[in-house]
């Protein structure tokens, strides 16, 4: 459902972007490691210093892929939501 909601918000974007269920896999591991070991900014993950880069983050996608993931994430599915109701995105 995420790939597929995912996917399809990116086209409505028109973007060439498209992802797979494995690397939604690999980026929410990745959400939950940084959540782990918190740094100020994100992108300090891939910095090449030793006291921020964090080789797990850093050998496992690229900072570019990843922020594309996040720019693309979706779960709704904007074309079917109900009219009218603001947290139709967010109910169950």
């Amino acid at each position: 459902m995420l790939v597929k909601a995912t996917n399809m918000y990116a086209k409505q974007k028109n973007s060439g972007f498209s992802t797979s269920s494995d690397e939604l896999r690999l980026f929410f591991a990745m959400l939950f490691t940084t959540r782990c070991n918190p740094l100020p900014r994100r992108r300090l993950y891939w910095e090449n210093t030793d006291d921020v880069k964090n080789v797990a983050i850093s050998g496992a996608m690229a900072r570019t892929r990843f922020d594309e993931l996040m720019r693309y994430i979706h779960i709704a599915d904007n074309d079917n939501l109900p009219i009218g109701d603001k947290f139709s995105k967010v109910r169950p």
